[in-house]
């Protein structure tokens, strides 16, 4: 996002706010078979959740070093998607993955080279 808190896209999105809950809605930018959308009553509303296949996608498409610790990170919870990450990772998140170093290694954060810490 940027200093006037938009995002650096070509992709439409639509922000607000409803009832205190901040939302973000962004055009599809991977298909998203939302009959399997997992529905979630949320004040006194109802909110449709991807499935976690179209979440890793969602996360390879975006791309980002947080996206791929989000994906690493659903992976360690869910250990049989690993092959499905694999084949959804985009050329960048691929590199990433291809590595010998197991998930976990990839889910922690970088050390800072500067200080070892």
């Amino acid at each position: 996002m940027n200093d006037k808190g938009f995002f650096d896209t070509n992709v439409l999105v639509v922000q607000g706010e409803i009832d205190g809950i901040a939302f973000v809605v962004l055009a599809p930018l991977v298909p998203i078979p939302w009959e399997e959308a997992l529905s979630v009553e949320v004040g006194g509303g109802t909110l449709r959740v991807v499935p976690l296949d179209s979440l890793l996608q969602l996360k390879f498409r975006a791309g980002g070093p947080q996206d791929l610790l989000d994906a690493a990170r659903l992976v360690l919870l869910h250990p049989g998607l690993e092959l499905r990450a694999r084949e959804l990772a985009t050329e960048r998140a691929r590199d990433r993955l291809s590595s010998r170093r197991p998930l976990s290694d990839l889910a922690q954060r970088p050390e800072d080279p500067g200080t070892g810490a």
